[in-house]
């Protein structure tokens, strides 16, 4: 080592803190100066904190005042080169602080400096082992994997697959071929209910997969990274984190659901899971599958202007016919009191489906058993007091609990307000939906599938339950919407699917949409023919009856059309500037003072600020602004301005954040 490194190497820090700022630290002249990416212990203020190394600086010659380094706690970077570029990146691009981002796509116990060796890198490995041989591919299959195997470099191929064309056996085949050639793949699945059934397939096909998602302990989740980072691994399947995750060959991404709104953070560092796919793969130079029956529009967008390559797959496999929709007016009958929203045509549709001896799917997106519980003498309705919002009837366990914070009372037998005691539960939930199914169809087993049944991994489980060859009646949430399959179910009713087409977030429709036609998915995936019968209260609406009569692609040009128009994603480029606080004036004030500063740079149009679509979370006050501009070097012009000019002195209890391509629009 020079006598000038022995004199102390000057290295760059970011610390795990709300700060948009590296600091400068000293390294000790028996220590070896830090690589980038290094977990470093530092002293920061009157206390230790962990970050890590962004890069060295200067000797340390001039800078006699610097506090020095403390520990290297790993031996090795926690981010390789090329992981540190990505973070980086994504720190710039979503306008984050860089430490937040940096830890943030640590395991939790790196995180927090637990100490750890990198495992000894493990030697290339061109076996894919097959407990379960591949399926000889249909023609539309075959022509999927011609052109991802031709793959030179980095390419993104956008797979638009129905339910049921086989997606998954084309993500199979394409990896068998990274494995072959001695790389490693990396499968993302918008839901942890997703990853056992996922798993479980893959595991037939490959020998060495594991698996990275929040329902599993620290210790298991460290270890997948671990056994990832140093080629052990061959497949790691996960969801969003997941994306983070050290590979030492990686040669294969895919994204399954990628339309999906679980990849893209929403609070925090609110980063795409999908995007930083994209990017990875695009810095790996390595292709890109990102699969869909219902693409995003951004993605469509993508692929008509030539930067993704579309591949389709039309036809559902083994001779499988995809549902038809069928749009029922509603309007007139009495539904939420006596029949949980369930029409009479619904009704005498699953009837008939039940009496065949075949199964039936009831998607009502609302966990609980009633949205609303009125007193009926003076309108009062029971309310969360952190955040004025009403509180949902529970009848499993009986309470009344809030959706937004998690807080739970206990059921109110007279009104605070007049004291009556005449309160009745208005509207359906999925536990009202199963009990009138049960009073109906009385011999016919109900199996009732949300979070409040089932967290996580125990979805697989739950789904075991489902008889086969017999009738039955699943009642649930989007849960049951993506992936599963479901070989007796021939009818789908979909409930309360109007409430997205007349929202005035104008995302709404594409995601409601999306998640009609996928639980509208499961509906005839075998040799019987399937039927979905879609509940509506606006059955002339036009963007519906486009959807239910030409599918898809033709309602998504539509609302393209729309967007163009209006100058919205994807077309025009959006982000949010939101804060909140106990004190709703300290709120809304600094939103203003921000949206001010904002406002000083041309190119984007600012709006707001506005109260946030649930105004009070928690007793916090949140308020946002929009940032719309038409090109996307304006929208980061403006938040860099942003970040360059904040007030040094922010009010007291103030959080504030920045969310760039937001998935919400107020």
């Amino acid at each position: 080592m020079s006598d000038q490194a022995r004199q102390g190497t000057v290295v760059k820090v970011a610390v795990n803190r709300p700060i948009r700022r590296l600091f400068d630290y000293l390294t000790p002249e028996d220590m070896p100066p830090p690589e980038p990416g290094s977990l470093l212990r530092v002293p920061f203020g009157h206390s230790k904190t962990l970050g890590v190394c962004v890069k060295r600086a200067d000797t340390g010659d001039s800078f006699p005042d610097l506090k020095k380094i403390q520990e290297i706690v790993r031996e090795t970077p926690v981010h390789s080169e090329e992981m540190m570029s990505l973070l980086l990146w994504a720190a710039d691009y979503y306008h984050h602080p860089v430490g937040e981002v940096l830890f943030g796509a640590l395991p939790p116990g790196l995180k927090r400096g637990k100490r750890t060796k990198r495992k000894q890198p493990a030697a290339p490995s061109n076996a894919a082992w097959q407990a379960e041989p591949a399926h000889s591919p249909n023609e539309e299959q075959a022509t999927a994997l011609d052109a991802i195997r031709a793959a030179c470099g980095f390419e993104v191929f956008l797979l638009m697959g129905v339910t049921g064309s086989g997606k998954t056996e084309v993500y199979l085949q394409a990896i068998d071929q990274v494995l072959r050639r001695g790389y490693q793949a990396l499968v993302l699945v918008p839901e942890i209910g997703l990853t056992p059934q996922s798993v479980a397939r893959f595991e037939r096909r490959f020998e060495r997969v594991v698996v990275s998602h929040s329902d599993l302990t620290d210790r298991q989740r460290q270890d997948s990274w671990l056994r990832t980072e140093c080629g052990e691994a061959q497949v790691l399947i996960g969801t969003r984190s997941a994306v983070f995750t050290p590979f030492s060959r990686l040669g294969l991404i895919v994204v399954d659901e990628e339309h999906d709104a679980s990849y893209k953070q929403m609070s925090g560092f609110a980063y795409s899971a999908r995007d930083f796919a994209v990017k990875r793969a695009q810095m790996l130079r390595i292709p890109l599958i990102l699969g869909s029956a219902t693409p995003s529009l951004e993605s469509m967008v993508n692929s008509q202007k030539g930067g993704y390559k579309l591949l389709r797959l039309g036809k559902r496999t083994a001779g499988a016919r995809l549902p038809k929709l069928k749009l029922v007016d509603i309007r007139g009958e009495r539904l939420a009191s006596h029949r949980a929203g369930i029409g009479t045509e619904l009704l005498r549709h699953m009837q008939a489906h039940l009496d065949r001896g075949q199964q039936v799917l009831l998607f009502i997106n609302r966990r609980g058993f009633a949205p609303v519980l009125q007193c009926t003498e003076c309108g009062w309705k029971a309310e969360c007091p952190a955040c004025e919002w009403p509180m949902t009837l529970h009848q499993t366990p009986k309470c009344l609990r809030c959706h937004h914070c998690g807080r739970e009372t206990k059921p109110i037998l007279a009104c605070p307000e007049c004291r009556g005691t005449d309160l009745l539960p208005f509207g359906a939930g999925t536990q009202r939906v199963a009990e009138y199914v049960t009073e109906r169809f009385p011999e016919v087993p109900v199996l009732r599938i949300d979070r409040d049944v089932v967290r996580g991994r125990q979805v697989a489980a739950k789904l075991s339950e489902v008889p086969r060859g017999r009738p039955a009646v699943l009642v649930g949430t989007q849960m049951l919407a993506k992936g599963h399959h479901f070989p007796d179910i021939t009818l789908v009713g979909v409930l309360g699917a109007d409430a997205g087409f007349t929202s005035p977030d104008f995302r709404a429709p594409e995601h409601t949409a999306q998640i009609i036609l996928q639980v509208a998915g499961r509906a005839g995936r075998a040799e019987l023919p399937g039927e979905v019968v879609i509940q509506t209260l606006h059955p002339e609406h036009p963007a519906l009856n486009l959807l239910a009569a030409k599918g898809y692609e033709v309602f998504a040009e539509r609302l393209l059309g729309e967007r163009k128009a209006t100058g919205l994603p994807p077309f025009g480029k959006l982000a949010l500037i939101r804060t909140d606080s106990l004190r709703e004036a300290a709120a809304r004030e600094w939103l203003a003072e921000l949206a001010r500063i904002a406002s000083q740079v041309r190119g984007a149009q600012v709006l707001g600020p506005m109260p946030a679509p649930t105004p009070k979370l928690a007793n916090r006050y949140r308020f946002s602004c929009v940032l719309l501009a038409n090109h996307r070097t304006a929208l980061h012009a403006t938040l860099s301005h942003l970040e360059q000019n904040i007030p040094t002195r922010k009010p007291g209890g103030v959080r504030w954040m920045i969310d760039v391509d937001p998935l919400v629009s107020l």
